[in-house]
């Protein structure tokens, strides 16, 4: 009984995400549920309860965190009941800006403090390097939100300073939930499944907001059920990332906290960096002085990126062969005869030339 309990608890979340499956394709593809109010309003609540049995079943340390995680959820599901029950219960059309939207702006904080708890536990240290790497790839992205979004949201005319105010507030609040979830991306904490669940989530949130957002501005809303799936995919691996048993994962401090620079974060700091010329590339189509100007900047940034990766790379090299040189004099000072010697020698070149030598 006890190990289909524990078998139980470690498959809750696949459970979970497949009944959760089942009812979104309703919601998408099958009348009468297709599109209907109450079904999503079940499937926000979903994500709420979700978080309170992770809690339960799995104890974290960290429960703060995750009761913030379930104020944000709870928050984002009460403006969901708001905008999708009250034209049905009161037969009128929710204005803008709503009750609604005071709640979904709640949100941020709620989600932003349990992130930052989580980053907090994770790094006990101070982490400068991957501060600033959060930074560079918050700012890059940030300009794309500031661009398309916010900007234009800005110099809409015709609404009044409330509703102006909130229209700008919910990329700016994407803006800052980004900031909080790169930091945590960037930690040099363990990659569990439930990390994984948890940043699914968020992506989904964020691009759907900037979609949805970006329709607006545009006029082409139509109440699309593309935007709704966005949003329930955020409920549902949020929901999945607190029933994970690796959730517990999530807040234990990083064993080496030591900046890595990888090829991977290597590529998307510098991506990060060429987002603010590249618009301008676009914005400057027809100026090929302006262009040539653009471009050869560009090639010479990543040269300077490629030339510093190169010294990195060399450093960490050097630093890879101290600490096997190291090793091996310990292993050679310890070694209490012939044989033992031979093996940490053995061992040490191994270290330095790999298996070949």
């Amino acid at each position: 009984m006890g190990a289909q309990l524990r078998v139980g608890r470690a498959n809750a979340w696949a459970w979970y995400v497949g009944g959760a499956s089942l009812l979104t394709a309703l919601y998408l593809f099958v009348p009468p549920f297709k599109g209907n109010g109450p079904l999503i309003n079940a499937l926000g609540l979903s994500g709420v309860v979700a978080i309170v049995v992770g809690i339960r079943m799995h104890r974290p340390q960290a429960q703060a965190a995750w009761w913030l995680f379930v104020l944000g959820q709870f928050l984002f599901f009460a403006g969901d009941l708001y905008t999708y029950s009250y034209p049905k219960v009161f037969g009128a059309d929710v204005g803008f800006p709503s009750a609604g939207d005071a709640l979904y702006l709640l949100v941020y904080p709620a989600l932003m403090g349990g992130l930052l708890l989580l980053v907090r536990r994770r790094n006990p240290r101070r982490d400068p390097a991957a501060l600033v790497d959060a930074l560079i790839l918050t700012i890059g992205i940030g300009l794309l939100s500031w661009v398309f979004l916010i900007a234009p949201n800005i110099h809409l005319s015709g609404l009044s300073w409330l509703a102006k105010s909130v229209s700008i507030a919910y990329p700016l609040g994407d803006v800052l939930l980004l900031a909080v979830a790169i930091r945590l991306a960037v930690d040099a904490g363990k990659r569990a499944p439930a990390f994984f669940l948890l940043a699914g989530s968020i992506v989904c949130l964020l691009a759907t907001d900037s979609a949805y957002n970006l329709a607006l501005l545009q006029n082409t809303y139509d109440h699309q059920l593309i935007y709704d799936l966005g949003w329930i995919l955020y409920y549902v691996l949020w929901g999945a990332a607190a029933l994970h048993p690796s959730m517990r994962v999530l807040e234990e401090p990083a064993t080496d906290s030591r900046p890595r620079l990888t090829s991977l974060r290597l590529s998307l700091l510098g991506a990060a960096c060429l987002i603010a010329p590249s618009i301008r590339f676009f914005q400057s189509l027809g100026n090929p002085d302006v262009l040539v100007l653009i471009v050869a900047s560009a090639v010479l940034f990543l040269l300077v990126v490629i030339r510093m990766a190169g010294l990195v790379r060399q450093e960490e090299r050097i630093v890879s062969r101290e600490r096997a040189l190291r090793g091996a004099g310990t292993k050679l000072v310890g070694a209490a005869g012939y044989e033992q010697i031979y093996e940490a020698a053995i061992a040490g070149v191994r270290q330095l030339l790999g298996e070949d030598p």
